[in-house]
């Protein structure tokens, strides 16, 4: 084959290309897709001390696209991470910048992310795990959340990620998130 051909997708002009040597279609990881079209984003947030009780809280809205969601919480000590989807929010709370890992690309999250909203319901629980806290003198920390599941969040909707301290004593916990948007 001489010359290079592309297959366009008309919906959102994503190009799928043809090896010119042995004319088999190229084919890529959707991660690293969504990266190379600048659809994919990394959200982080960290409490240096979250108290005995006390709780970290993640609010995701989403536009009117769904939401694909890789997510981690990691923490110094022992935690109750909660997922809950429609909770009823007085305040969303603090932004969080959505950094796009295409450093090269303008495109932006649709969806808002924030720490620290203020609700009157929580909604409904749709998941619940232990987070594991590192002990001894090669602890490195637990972590826990996701990193092997993917979640689909509906379109138009609010989820709340909250993580309690069930220790006894002050520990840092940490949310990382990795997300891209499906135009439909």
């Amino acid at each position: 084959m001489s010359e290079r051909v592309l297959i366009r997708d008309l919906r959102d002009g994503a190009v799928a290309d043809v090896d010119a040597i042995n004319e088999a279609l190229v084919i890529e990881p959707s991660i690293s897709a969504n990266v190379h079209r600048g659809k994919l984003f990394d959200v982080t947030f960290v409490d240096q001390a979250v108290s005995s009780s006390g709780t970290l809280e993640v609010l995701i809205q989403t536009s009117t696209s769904k939401v694909h969601l890789d997510f981690s919480i990691s923490g110094g000590g022992n935690g109750l991470l909660q997922i809950f989807e429609g909770p009823t929010v007085t305040s969303a709370g603090t932004g969080l910048t959505a950094y796009n890992k295409n450093r090269s690309s303008s495109n932006t999250l649709l969806s808002t992310v924030t720490h620290t909203p203020t609700l009157s319901a929580d909604g409904t629980k749709i998941d619940e795990e232990l987070v594991l806290g590192g002990g001894g003198p090669h602890a490195s920390g637990g972590e826990s959340g996701g990193g092997f599941t993917e979640w689909i969040l509906a379109a138009s909707t609010t989820y709340l990620l909250r993580v309690e301290n069930i220790d006894a004593v002050t520990h840092p916990y940490g949310f990382h998130a990795t997300l891209f948007e499906t135009i439909l």
